[in-house]
């Protein structure tokens, strides 16, 4: 007996199908979730750095920003200084590792298990490298990030005193 469709096996983007390497956890993800993990421990260590000025989007041609009027705020321009309409720095760059990594699930490549996992173990191995990089420096030094999760990370150089906070 046949499918009406031609098959029972789940559609993908591509004729030739899935690829036949393993599907967890997924590659670009890992690597999205690394190199997100090591922006944020530079760029936002504490997570709450707002963009500044006003939040934008593309005008009608694609071709220029303009203020983002929300229907909320009757066609006023959106503050980016207020803390409920803040986009932070560690939220945009949570947002652009989660978009590289479904990606590949609407090409019917991956699972959402694949990229959550991916992401996070992406986060471990920039989590593992950055402590090695504090251990290299000649001074005690420590970082704080909010992780995938949004629970505040710490890493300390080893022997220094956890509680020491630096900005290298």
């Amino acid at each position: 007996e046949t499918s009406p469709h031609g098959t029972y096996l789940l559609s993908t983007i591509t004729k030739i199908g899935s690829p036949t390497h393993p599907s967890y956890p997924s590659g670009h993800a890992h690597c999205a979730g690394a190199c997100v993990t090591v922006l944020k421990v530079w760029l936002d260590p504490h997570g709450t750095r707002c963009w500044p000025g006003y939040i934008v989007e593309a005008n009608g041609s694609g071709l220029k920003l303009q203020n983002f009027t929300g229907p909320e705020f009757e066609g006023e321009p959106i503050p980016n200084d207020e803390k409920e309409n803040c986009l932070t720095v560690t939220g945009e760059l949570n947002k652009l590792a989660h978009n590289v990594a479904m990606g590949r699930d609407f090409s019917g490549v991956h699972w959402r298990v694949d990229d959550v996992n991916g992401i996070r173990l992406g986060e471990k191995v920039a989590i593992h490298y950055m402590q090695n990089e504090l251990d290299r420096q000649p001074e005690c030094a420590s970082r704080k990030f909010k992780s995938f999760d949004g629970d505040f990370v710490y890493i300390t150089k080893s022997g220094c005193d956890p509680e020491y906070e630096s900005i290298l």
